[in-house]
């Protein structure tokens, strides 16, 4: 599910949520090579304007408690996190949220990508 939020790169999938099926978001329009780029992962979703922690910014952070995963950005902009095939039915019914961050030099410090969320037996 598109959650929106973004004010930089897009996020899509092709993850299906099944369950025993892998789940891949893929960043696109990130800066180029960046080393400054991490998918933030999380259960469940929230809605938190970006402009509460940088008052310049615009976008909101979609990631309740995220977990920080370090982003290998390509020279095209694209970058991609995977999750392990989940089997385990006791997964069935959870959201995993994700949406990539990265650092920039400008007024407002953070580029966020669109969020998207992924419910496990869907």
């Amino acid at each position: 599910m598109q959650l929106g939020g973004g004010n930089g790169p897009t996020m899509s999938t092709t993850s299906t949520g099944g369950l025993g099926g892998p789940l891949g978001w893929t960043v696109a329009g990130a800066t180029p090579n960046t080393p400054l780029g991490f998918f933030a992962l999380g259960l469940g979703t929230t809605s938190v304007p970006l402009a509460g922690f940088f008052a310049p910014c615009a976008g909101v952070v979609h990631v309740p408690s995220p977990i920080a995963n370090g982003a290998v950005v390509s020279a095209a902009g694209n970058a991609t996190l995977t999750l392990p095939v989940l089997t385990d039915p006791s997964f069935c019914g959870v959201t995993f949220t994700a949406q990539h961050a990265e650092f920039v030099v400008t007024a407002c410090p953070i580029k966020l990508s669109d969020a998207l969320a992924i419910t496990i037996g869907n």
